[in-house]
């Protein structure tokens, strides 16, 4: 089963700091505003959960999709930029440059 405990001090273990947990000691009607520790049966179907509902949002696009999408910002700069050319060639000639 879950635990949820907080962090209640430090030691110092080779010279690095090492957080000491012990058991939440609250109310029980909320949530767990420490950490949750599970159990090593716990951790594996949870992990299991997370990639099955990650493993359908996380595939990559058809590849048309992604040449599409290059394509329609490869034309949107280089159609700016031609655009904005012809715009200040016009520009440059009523001025007389």
């Amino acid at each position: 089963m879950a635990s949820c405990v907080n962090v209640v001090g430090s030691v110092d273990i080779g010279g690095s700091q090492v957080a000491v947990i012990g058991p939440y000691q609250g109310q029980s009607g909320g949530g767990c505003p420490g950490m949750v520790v599970f159990s090593p049966d716990e951790a594996d179907q949870v992990l299991a959960l997370i990639q099955e509902e990650s493993s359908s949002t996380n595939e990559l696009p058809p590849s048309a999709d992604l040449a599409a999408a290059w394509s329609a910002g490869f034309f949107l700069v280089v159609s700016s930029y031609v655009i904005g050319w012809a715009v200040g060639a016009v520009v440059n000639f009523i001025n007389g440059k």
